[in-house]
């Protein structure tokens, strides 16, 4: 214990406790260990207590106390008899300064687990943690293996690490709670550990090969090895040697002689290093000590001194060719490797004031500026580095211009931290050097600009004209307004937060739509800002499409409904001299909508084919953006331009009109299947008729159709009220005829089927409008006058019909199909069915059903026997008589016993099954000729 006492386990059991400073033996202590002694620990301080672990396995506590006349006593107390399997290794926690010391911790492990186990003020145990086996080799295995266990304390806490076999894991102990918890960090060894102590904050392993290990506890890699050899430990091996730390030495015990390592500290390592000329492996130990990392003195020394005497054995500037390659500039290789070792250096422990000012000198004083300034990028781009100074950033900048790569330093300056730079002398390179993309990224997350570096953009797209690149930089000016709209961050698109999203949106959409946008200079030239909305113009010049799309996009996240009109803090003035308000809201849509007006429109249109079709292809654009957000109810079109939306949706547009207006509403932002004439029409007022009638004319009846779909569906809407004149209704039936002939009169089959949904969703609107079940007399006649042909389409779909709109009318709408027996039976059967067989109230009468026992007779004579037997409602005696017309027997035989007649029913089933016997026979002779 510490340097006053020792204890000393021998052979025979007998524990001996000893005065070190005296020399004099205080107490031999001879009923502790029933077996040889295998392990002794002092726990605590303050006084002798020692816990015992013997050869067979039992445990025991032993206090050593002074009695009187100076006499020394000892109390033993049996922790643990030999049936509990402890193995010969015990390890016990020190002094920590913390709770814990008043509990004395020690830890011992049997063949199935490891026990931490607190001695005061009792025994008590506080955690059993139990072997692991799964990470283990298929042939491996931890049985036989010592189980070892070594305690630290440090300032993070108190750890109790184990060693089984080749695993070590780790467990921390909570100083105030007790609570131990199981660390997911594990280490695996080359080979069996038989020893383990703790040296330096790292663990210290002795395996089976006489190496001893050093195990970083917070990564678990191994950080150093020492390899004894056979000869420190004799014939025996190392199997039981013991390791013990003290005084910042690592004392080994094997089985003759006593060894000790010495642990050196960071500073004396580093300096062996340097001294050995390894610079490289001092400064990457310097890295990992921790102490180091951020602002120390030895850590930035070590590197002045590295770059200096890297600088000073620089090979020439002379250029070396290896075989047939190209000449190999050596000295540029040395000072890209040093620029290298520098920039990770610095950036890893945060003295970039050293990077860019001893460093960067150095390598200026060389001459060799330039490939410190390329080895800058890959780092800048990697995000090593976000900040450059002043100084270097300038000559970064002057640097890549020379070599013509101006787009390396854009990309550089979209990595770096714009709250980290100069932002003026920042600005002026951006502007000198027209480096738009990072001017938008530099102003947006530096000052929370969003306007501002769209002017600087839109000024170059003005000025430039028709300039190699005017384009691109329109294009690119285009991207960003999209990523302001999206509320993304540019360019990396990362979700800006509500607020700062409200607000790049309305401040650069403002700015977008200038009615009237002043030159940069009072007295500069207007170039092409002297028409309306000029930057509108100068980028949908650039794409027309990408710039409607902007518009597009704001309009879509509005909600339908007459968003408010938002006045142009922009509108003739320079960003420079706006205030607006913080909370200012985006353009509202007629601003939008005239800003695509002016996108579409041609200033260059001619009378060649070109510009012909151009103009053609930007008005198409135009009201195809109207339609669609006309439609969702966003925008409000004047007259004028909602009566030419519709022509053009019903004369000219491409769009498929049969998507209806009764299916769901797609995606707001699925602006192709909101622009069609069915959606549009319920928006916009139109005079339908006129409409139709010039698209039959222009011989597009689809579009013609969807016009007759929305008259019909204004004319059942218009007579569904209970005091509509009788007139409404007949004009609603003939609405309703002309929409169903058009259907029918298509030359597509699957088309023509929608002619059902379509009379079947009208007329349901109308009879829950108009709160009536029976379709008044003209809407009943119109329908059952078109049924020949909807039953030719599809018999069970007119069925359907029949059995919804036509249930009080079934004899006449069967009656009205007489002319095709087939078709007349497949829509009874269905109309059968659907009334035998629901609450729907539809009417089937005798002569209908006669009529069906008739066609059943012909065309399934096998169901007319479950239909009678299951069924009623049927006059008996004209179906009999229908039977008999038709020799259903079975049927016949089913009606006579109904009617009273068992004898006649009886002999009409004996003789049809005389003729089935008679056919059976005919079948088997034929089968088997010459048999009787």
């Amino acid at each position: 214990r510490a340097s006053d006492l020792a204890a000393v386990g021998h052979a025979s059991g007998v524990v001996r406790v000893w005065d070190v400073i005296k020399g004099g033996l205080l107490k031999a202590v001879d009923d502790a260990c029933a077996a040889p002694a295998a392990c002794i620990r002092f726990v605590g301080d303050g006084d002798a207590t020692l816990v015992a672990v013997d050869g067979a396995g039992g445990v025991a506590k032993i206090v050593v106390q002074r009695r009187a006349f100076a006499a020394y006593g000892a109390d033993v107390e049996c922790l643990l008899d030999g049936a509990a399997g402890v193995g010969p290794d015990l390890a016990a926690l020190g002094a920590t300064r913390t709770p814990l010391d008043a509990r004395r911790l020690v830890a011992f492990s049997s063949a199935a687990a490891t026990f931490v186990v607190a001695l005061t003020p009792t025994v008590e145990v506080l955690h059993k943690w139990s072997k692991n086996e799964e990470d283990l080799d298929e042939d491996e295995s931890s049985d036989g293996a010592p189980c070892l266990c070594a305690w630290t304390s440090t300032s993070d806490g108190v750890t109790l690490a184990r060693a089984r076999a080749r695993d070590v894991e780790y467990a921390a102990v909570d100083a105030d709670s007790l609570n131990i918890y199981l660390g997911r960090l594990r280490c695996r060894l080359p080979a069996n550990a038989v020893a383990v102590a703790w040296a330096g904050g790292a663990l210290c392993v002795l395996d089976e090969t006489n190496a001893l290990r050093f195990i970083d506890s917070a990564s678990g890699s191994q950080t150093a090895a020492l390899d004894l050899g056979p000869r420190a430990f004799g014939v025996d091996g190392p199997s039981n040697a013991r390791l013990r730390e003290a005084d910042g030495a690592l004392y080994l015990l094997g089985g003759a002689d006593l060894a000790t390592v010495k642990l050196q500290s960071t500073a004396e390592r580093v300096a062996a290093l340097v001294d050995a000329g390894e610079w490289l492996e001092a400064l990457a130990l310097q890295l990992d000590d921790g102490a180091d990392r951020r602002g120390d003195d030895a850590a930035t020394g070590l590197l002045r001194r590295y770059v200096a005497l890297a600088v000073e054995n620089a090979p020439a500037r002379r250029a070396e060719t290896i075989g047939t390659a190209r000449p190999l500039d050596l000295a540029r290789s040395h000072f890209k490797m040093l620029g290298g070792v520098c920039v990770e250096f610095c950036a890893a422990t945060g003295r970039l004031d050293v990077l860019f000012d001893d460093v960067y000198a150095a390598f200026a004083k060389a001459k060799r500026d330039d490939v410190f300034l390329d080895v800058l990028e890959p780092y800048v781009l990697a995000g090593t580095l976000t900040r450059l100074a002043p100084e270097v950033l300038a000559a970064f900048v002057s640097h890549f211009e020379a070599r013509g790569a101006l787009v390396a330093v854009e990309r550089c300056l979209l990595r770096l931290d714009p709250t980290a730079l100069d932002f003026n002398m920042l600005t002026q390179v951006l502007r000198a050097h027209r480096l738009y993309s990072a001017t938008f990224r530099i102003y947006n997350a530096g000052l929370g600009d969003f306007a501002s570096p769209l002017e600087l953009a839109l000024d170059a797209c003005h000025d430039d004209g028709a300039s190699p690149g005017a384009d691109n930089r329109a294009k690119r000016a285009i991207l960003y307004l999209r990523y302001c709209v999206a509320g993304l961050s540019f360019p990396a698109g990362d979700v800006l937060d509500r607020d700062e999203a409200e607000s790049a949106k309305a401040h650069a959409l403002h700015l977008f739509l200038q009615e009237r946008a002043p030159p940069p200079r009072p007295d500069g030239p207007l170039n092409s800002r002297d028409a309306r909305f000029p930057h509108v113009r100068v980028l949908a010049a650039a794409d027309r499409e990408a710039t409607l799309d902007v518009l597009s996009a704001h309009l879509c996240a509005l909600a339908p409904g007459g968003t408010a009109e938002t006045p142009n803090p922009y509108d003739g003035q320079r960003c420079a001299r706006v205030t607006s308000p913080s909370n200012l809201a985006p353009p509202g849509p007629a601003a939008c909508l005239e800003g695509a007006r002016i996108a579409s429109s041609r200033d260059d249109a001619g009378d060649d084919d070109d510009a012909a079709a151009a103009a053609a292809a930007a008005r198409t654009a135009f009201l195809d953006f109207a339609a669609g957000h006309a439609a969702r109810g966003v925008v409000a079109p004047s007259p004028d331009l909602a009566d030419e939306i519709l022509t053009y949706l019903a004369l000219e547009s491409r769009a498929d009109p049969s998507d209806d207006a009764g299916t769901p509403d797609p995606d707001a932002y699925d602006l192709d299947r909101w622009g069609t004439l069915p959606r549009v029409l319920r928006v916009l007022e139109s005079d339908a008729e006129a409409l139709r009638a010039r698209a039959l004319r222009a011989k597009r009846p689809r579009h013609a159709l969807a016009l007759a779909c929305f008259s019909a569906r204004g004319a059942l809407d218009a007579a569904a009220p209970r005091k509509a004149p009788p007139s409404f209704i007949v004009a609603a039936a003939d609405a309703l005829g002309d929409a169903v002939d058009g259907f029918l009169n298509d030359a597509e089959t699957a088309f023509k089927r929608r002619a059902f949904d379509f009379c079947s969703r009208s007329l349901a609107r109308f009879r829950e409008r108009a709160m009536v079940q029976r379709l008044p007399a003209p809407l009943a006649d119109i329908l059952a006058a078109r049924l020949p042909a909807l039953a030719a389409l599809d018999a069970e779909l007119c069925a359907r019909l029949v059995a919804d709109f036509l249930g009080e009318r079934v004899d006449a709408a069967v009656a009205a199909l007489a002319d095709d027996a087939a078709v007349q039976f497949a829509v009874l059967d269905a109309v059968i069915e659907e009334a035998d067989g629901s609450d729907m109230s539809v009417d089937v009468g005798a002569a209908a059903r006669r009529r069906y026992v008739d066609l059943l007779c012909r065309f399934r004579p096998a169901r007319v026997y479950d239909y009678l037997a299951t069924r009623d409602g049927y006059d008996v005696d004209a179906c009999l008589e229908v039977c008999r017309r038709h020799n259903v027997a079975d049927a016949t035989a089913l009606l006579l016993d109904a009617a009273g007649d068992a004898d006649g029913a009886l002999s009409v089933a004996l003789d049809s099954l005389g003729e089935r016997c008679d056919a059976l026979r005919a079948d088997l002779r034929a089968a088997a000729p010459g048999t009787r």
